[in-house]
């Protein structure tokens, strides 16, 4: 396997391809377009960022787009990559910048290069999402593991490689590529992504799609096989404003990116489900109720809901076992009224019995002849996902506290991690300490609610730093602990290790620390530089001393 720094191969595009779609578009000059037909080659090389390592092989049939916002010097950076050979697509204004004329050879002058690289990427993928079948995951909390179980379960069931995007970066099934885009990657990154897999084969993508990418229409036309919906909670609304915004977005998944086929799966508990009202046949939907065998959505139905398939769970334990829960198969699922048993000791946390059913439904019912049985069994064997309530080992201590690393960075997501690991704490004597943070520069509304969550489900809070970027980490630190009230005993330790060191000397054996906000990330954003950082790295350091 290749490190996870590998670089992914240039986006490419077929040069009549290309020459057509200038045509059409007609927003480059149509002499601009003959010069291609003199190179006589198969394909020209696609490039919009200027890290990217492509640009250390540029050739004659490197295209490089000038897009606003990214940081170069257009002088100096776009004559430079000139100067080697590569085409540069630019607006007249960063031409006459960098050439002092906007009528160079090999310099090809757009009005919007951002809308023509687009354009571009969506034709490419066009005949792509013929070849590579994709499952997409939104909303607010569990994305990413879901995402990661299904995949895990394809993989197991259906031995094959299944490729994976997300906050995790993307991984082709094979092997790991360096995380520089978002949760969900723009169009250009995107087409890149699915075109490397498509020349190695892989034909099964799970990936998560986020509100900003909805909005933002990053997927261009791609329709997926299954869509899903974890939940809905307060978050990014300082992009959207409102909530009603923010459900819209989420919503739109299944509005765009679907078609008759599409598999439509959303969990009951915290999703508007009952806000949608399909045109394709309730038929295709799928309503997943984790925590609600007692008393059933299906007594919730309108007529239109009926016709939806329904999967239900019962009795969910969380222990340091791991975590265990009856699968109830209400409608559409295996043997009528059938319960099975899953255990899955590498997950923890009640919020994952709704991300396992999500998975579970999706594998079922995309790929058969797969069984319910089957899967809940293959359950078992699932790895664990980095920074989802992820356990801090080894513990060659016992006296020191059992210590998890979450991702949560909502308020919501922060109460059920704090609910989950309440429940497993070795001794029920002892004491829930958590420590975390909030990001800089934006989303200062949700920083007091943090604080609540915080307060209502911990016995013991260390206030420090997430990731401040350029805001004052103690004025971040303030607002958060505004939330808290007079809850106590309260520390605001800036500096993130001497928080966590903090957390750990202050519990025994009996205790259960909760580092959250970053899970998985290895780095902190303190003003313009980012640091190296792992909260799981460090508190297994900190668990040996």
């Amino acid at each position: 396997m290749k490190p996870a720094d590998s670089a992914l191969p240039p986006l490419k595009i077929p040069t009549e391809d290309f020459l057509t779609f200038c045509a059409q578009d007609s927003s480059l000059p149509a002499a601009a377009h003959e010069q291609f037909l003199l190179q006589k080659a198969r394909h020209i090389e696609l490039v919009w960022d200027t890290r990217d390592p492509a640009l250390q092989h540029i050739s004659e049939l490197t295209l490089f787009f000038s897009i606003p916002g990214q940081n170069f010097d257009p002088t100096n950076q776009l004559k430079q990559l000139h100067s080697r050979g590569a085409w540069i697509v630019c607006d007249a204004r960063s031409a006459m910048t960098a050439f002092g004329s906007a009528d160079v050879k090999r310099v090809l002058s757009a009005p919007d290069p951002q809308s023509l690289l687009k354009g571009l990427s969506q034709a490419i993928l066009k005949p792509l999402n013929q070849k590579v079948r994709s499952h997409g995951i939104t909303g607010t909390n569990g994305k990413t593991s879901t995402t990661q179980i299904l995949a895990q379960l394809l993989r197991s069931k259906l031995k094959v490689p299944v490729a994976t995007i997300g906050t995790l970066g993307f991984f082709d099934g094979q092997q790991s590529f360096s995380n520089s885009f978002p949760t969900t990657p723009n169009c250009p990154a995107f087409a890149q992504m699915v075109q490397h897999l498509e020349t190695q084969g892989v034909t099964e993508l799970v990936m998560e799609v986020s509100s900003h990418a909805l909005v933002e229409n990053r997927l261009g036309d791609w329709i997926f096989e299954s869509c899903v919906l974890t939940n809905i909670t307060p978050d990014h609304l300082d992009f959207h404003k409102t909530m009603t915004a923010y459900e819209n977005a989420k919503l739109s998944l299944f509005q765009n990116h679907a078609q008759a086929k599409t598999l439509r799966v959303i969990s009951t508990q915290q999703a508007p489900w009952q806000r949608l009202q399909p045109e394709m046949g309730a038929e295709n939907w799928v309503l997943v109720s984790p925590h609600n065998h007692q008393s059933p959505v299906k007594e919730q139905l309108g007529e239109y809901w009926r016709q939806a398939k329904l999967l239900n769970s019962d009795q969910p334990l969380c222990t340091t076992e791991g975590l265990e829960f009856d699968l109830i198969c209400e409608k559409g699922f295996g043997p009528a009224n059938a319960k099975v048993h899953l255990h899955c000791p590498q997950l923890f946390g009640f919020f994952q019995v709704e991300n396992l059913m999500l998975a579970v439904a999706v594998a079922e019912l995309c790929f058969p002849p797969v069984s319910i049985q089957d899967l809940c069994g293959r359950v078992k064997g699932l790895e664990p996902i980095p920074g989802r309530l992820q356990r801090v080992l080894p513990l060659e201590n016992l006296n020191k506290p059992v210590v998890f690393v979450d991702y949560a960075h909502t308020p919501d997501a922060l109460s059920q991690a704090l609910r989950s690991l309440r429940e497993l704490r070795p001794h029920k004597s002892g004491r829930l300490i958590t420590v975390f943070g909030c990001g800089g520069d934006r989303d200062r509304e949700k920083r007091p609610l943090m604080g609540r969550a915080a307060a209502d489900g911990s016995d013991g809070i260390i206030i420090t730093s997430d990731n401040p970027r350029t805001e004052d980490p103690e004025k971040i630190i303030e607002e958060v602990a505004k939330g808290c009230g007079n809850f106590k005993p309260l520390h605001c330790i800036v500096d993130r290790g001497k928080a966590v060191k903090k957390a750990i000397s202050l519990c025994s054996s009996e205790d259960v620390v909760l580092i959250a906000g970053k899970g998985h990330e290895d780095y902190q954003i303190i003003g313009h530089n980012r640091l190296a950082f792992s909260d799981v790295e460090f508190a297994s350091r900190v668990l040996k001393e």
